[in-house]
């Protein structure tokens, strides 16, 4: 694992924004709705930390979970979740800003199945187009 340190700037009340790919939405008989695949919530087939957003930065800076959507390519909706909600399962989060991304970080620690389905229960979505729910 990479050197990664919980940075406690980062406040638990904040929200994550997860940028969720069109191939990641599933259809939930039990809420009768779209929502993103549990997989959504893993870390990067290259071995990196899961990659998301500062969104409570990001909106006080005036981006809006669309517009974080703007250069990302295949990525078509924004879930967010609490951070107190990622460190209760046993996460981290370590900020890395990149160029494309100022408020980008990483959600790093085990992600179980446990940890996938418990984010996908407390979030929310932040922007989902109508057309793309389901995938299309």
């Amino acid at each position: 694992m990479a050197n990664y340190r919980d940075d406690q700037t980062v406040a638990g009340s904040d929200d994550l924004w997860r940028h969720i790919h069109r191939e990641q939405y599933i259809y939930d008989d039990n809420r009768r709705s779209w929502r993103p695949a549990s997989c959504a919530f893993s870390d990067s087939s290259d071995g990196s930390a899961m990659s998301v957003t500062l969104g409570t930065e990001a909106a006080a800076a005036g981006v809006s979970a669309r517009d974080c959507l703007r250069r990302r390519t295949h990525f078509v909706a924004t879930f967010g979740f609490p951070v107190a909600a990622a460190r209760d399962l046993g996460q981290g989060v370590h900020r890395d800003p990149t160029e494309l991304d100022p408020h980008h970080a990483l959600v790093f620690g085990p992600k179980p199945k446990r940890f996938q389905r418990a984010i996908v229960k407390v979030g929310r979505w932040e922007y989902q187009p109508e057309d793309v729910a389901g995938g299309e």
